[in-house]
């Protein structure tokens, strides 16, 4: 049984495709340009990094060009994936509807990984630092200096948070309380 990707009402009417487009153009110079000065308050504030820390600074600095890319996939991902897919031999409608679907779940994978982020500098603001261990798995926080110039960090990854979850699960859940009401 095949399964047919759909981009939801967007691909239905112009206008909400528009407006679906805009919102991703949105959250895209939105992550980018939040996040690289989140990275940068996070790398040149003095006292937020420790020496032991170093390997994570590190890190995070290599982690810019990765942000700049996942910005440009959020603005035109539908497009580079669709053009992916009809490389590959994939029909022009189909493509369109796969580049929209994985530029959707790449914003809302995005969303989750700021949220989380959010959490992690929300938690330095009061003195927690919180720590995930993969083998064995653990989660734990441990205390540390409260860093209350985090709260600007954490504000900044709100709004990527906020900015993401308009552009991708909102359309996702509105799609899916559709379906229920129609089905």
């Amino acid at each position: 049984m095949s399964r047919k990707i759909t981009g939801g009402a967007e691909e239905l009417n112009p206008v909400r495709k528009n407006q679906g487009a805009a919102r991703y153009r949105q959250a895209a110079a939105v992550y980018i340009g939040v996040g690289v000065p989140v990275i940068i308050i996070t790398l040149f504030t003095p006292g937020l990094t420790s020496p032991s820390r170093y390997s994570e600074v590190a890190r995070l600095f290599f982690a810019v060009p990765f942000f700049l890319l996942f910005g440009f996939l959020i603005y035109k991902g539908d497009q580079v994936f669709a053009a992916l897919a009809r490389r590959l031999g994939t029909p022009h409608e189909r493509s369109e509807r796969i580049g929209a679907w994985v530029q959707e779940k790449l914003a809302m994978l995005l969303t989750l990984s700021a949220l989380g982020r959010t959490f992690v500098f929300a938690s330095n603001t009061v003195g927690w630092q919180p720590e995930i261990h993969y083998t064995p798995p653990a989660f734990h926080l441990h205390p540390i200096d409260p860093l209350p110039l985090m709260t600007v960090n954490a504000g900044l990854m709100t709004i990527i948070v906020v900015v993401l979850a308009r552009a991708s699960w909102v359309p996702f859940v509105r799609r899916r309380l559709n379906t229920r009401r129609l089905g």
